[in-house]
């Protein structure tokens, strides 16, 4: 689909970097990646998803009916199975699946879905031209199910976010992006995908000045204030904190805010 490609997302995240360098002002940029993403898609989430986007009923009811009769077979070097499983009250099958060419367009209505939910609630982050002419707030890109969520100094009147003075600190808006990163958690978990915890990171962007007012990337090894998430069971996960001269791979792409090194030298098959 012409201007839906997999580099736009890192396109925009390079921007948001250089802006943030531009203008010397914090942000947080949080990268997800869904656990199993197909594999969690249940047909019945989906199938009400699309059908309020305006897919016609009978395709629904199709697609459900298909999945619910299928019988899977298991093929190797020694032949195709003679016996198979299928959905049943017993032992149901509720995912769509992997290797289904309808899970990638029910992955697809469902992050809308779920983006959509998310960007009514969440802070997000604001971006302007000098001027004002162009002005914005982005919440979350994504592509499948690779994720990046971003959260800055905005106030409640976006058009006072590069004029407030002196600027949210650092930890006042890692406090901010814990509350975006436990939306978008339970956002997710309700349903039913996953987090995968290894692959949550973030970079906390902000810099410190000299006596003579000169800026300076600000390299923290430890975060100054940890992104904490809650799941439903009570468990506490850690999102993962990269110092901004240390890349986090966007897909496929090795971004930092304080170096474009790992890029560069990052050998390319």
């Amino acid at each position: 689909m012409p201007g839906k490609e997999c580099l736009d997302p890192v396109f925009v995240k390079e921007l948001e970097y250089e802006i943030a360098r531009l203008t010397r002002l914090a942000v947080i940029m949080n990268d997800d990646d869904s656990k199993a993403n197909y594999d969690r898609i249940h047909a019945f989430v989906a199938n009400v998803v699309v059908h309020s986007k305006c897919l016609d009923k009978k395709v629904c009811i199709v697609h459900g009916r298909t999945l619910k009769e299928a019988k899977f077979h298991v093929q190797t070097k020694m032949g195709i199975s003679e016996r198979h499983i299928q959905h049943g009250r017993l032992y149901p099958l509720l995912g769509t699946g992997q290797g289904s060419t309808t899970s990638p367009p029910m992955c697809l209505f469902i992050c809308s879905a779920l983006f959509d939910v998310y960007c009514q609630r969440a802070k997000g982050a604001f971006y302007a031209s000098p001027d004002r002419y162009v002005e914005c707030t982005l919440h979350i890109l994504g592509f499948v199910d690779d994720t990046c969520r971003r959260t800055n100094a905005t106030t409640g009147n976006p058009s006072n976010a590069l004029t407030t003075s002196p600027p949210p600190n650092i930890v006042w808006l890692l406090t901010e992006a814990c509350k975006d990163a436990q939306l978008w958690h339970d956002i997710v978990e309700a349903c039913n995908q996953k987090l995968e915890s290894s692959k949550c990171k973030y970079h906390a962007i902000h810099f410190n000045f000299d006596e003579e007012g000169a800026p300076t990337i600000v390299l923290d090894e430890v975060s100054p204030h940890p992104i904490v998430v809650t799941d439903g069971e009570g468990h506490q996960l850690e999102m993962k904190h990269q110092p901004s001269n240390v890349e986090i791979k966007y897909l496929g792409c090795f971004k930092a805010s304080a170096t474009t090194l790992p890029e560069l030298q990052t050998p390319r098959p």
